[in-house]
């Protein structure tokens, strides 16, 4: 039961982080291509790499909890990827198709990338 309350108390938290700084980005970029999901799903991709190895690999004995409360529940509730998703689809819907296909291409390219190289940071950190 423990488990379930740390995912909710993460994903919460997860959830305002994600909308504290997509509006930030917004207010820098405005809203004609969704750079405030890309920034927050690359970056989202790059710390579920790095938690993953520190709590695995660093923090062993309290694995189920950190990774209930960060993985599952922070990140969980700041990546978001049902919105790259909704985004992605309008800008195909309004005709805009190179800035879809740059959206997928770099929100999961780079993605993969920056979650190897957390991956990476996170096993030189232990």
């Amino acid at each position: 039961m423990l488990d379930v309350i740390l995912v909710f108390i993460g994903a919460g938290f997860g959830g305002v982080l994600r909308f504290v700084l997509g509006s930030l980005v917004y207010s820098f970029t405005g809203r004609y291509f969704p750079y405030g999901t890309m920034v927050i799903n690359l970056s989202g991709c790059f710390l579920i790499g790095l938690m993953y190895i520190l709590i695995t690999e660093k923090f062993v004995n309290n694995s189920p909890y950190l990774s209930a409360l960060i993985i599952v529940g922070i990140l969980g509730g700041y990546t978001t990827f049902s919105s790259f998703s909704l985004e992605t689809l309008r800008l195909i819907q309004d005709g805009k198709l190179i800035s879809a296909f740059t959206n997928i291409s770099v929100s999961v390219v780079v993605g993969i990338f920056l979650t190897f190289l957390g991956i990476k940071l996170g096993q030189k950190l232990i």
